[in-house]
């Protein structure tokens, strides 16, 4: 009995994560038809040159740029978000965007 009921959950909840799955995923293609790749590439070319960067975000936002930033710490890169006891001083800022 017992065995037949987690089965039957595991099923419903498998079936619910696969809809949120397809959602996200047309969510994304949705978005991601409105990128220009032009400014992707002058993103990636800032990138590139920084020596430091240093996000911040607030919220979800927050948490999502806080990612970034690990990511690109992961690839070598000097990444530091806003309110992390890492950041080092930032002096003077030659980009900053929102």
């Amino acid at each position: 009995m017992m065995g037949r009921l987690l089965e039957d959950h595991y099923r419903t909840h498998m079936a619910t994560i696969k809809e949120n799955i397809e959602k996200i995923l047309k969510e994304m293609a949705f978005v991601l038809r409105d990128v220009d790749e032009k400014e992707v590439e002058a993103l990636l070319a800032e990138i590139a040159k920084a020596k430091t960067i240093v996000v911040c975000g607030a919220g979800r936002v927050g948490m999502a740029v806080r990612g970034f930033a690990m990511r690109l710490g992961h690839l070598d890169f000097k990444a530091y978000a806003v309110g992390d006891a890492t950041v080092p001083s930032i002096g003077a800022v030659a980009a900053f965007q929102k």
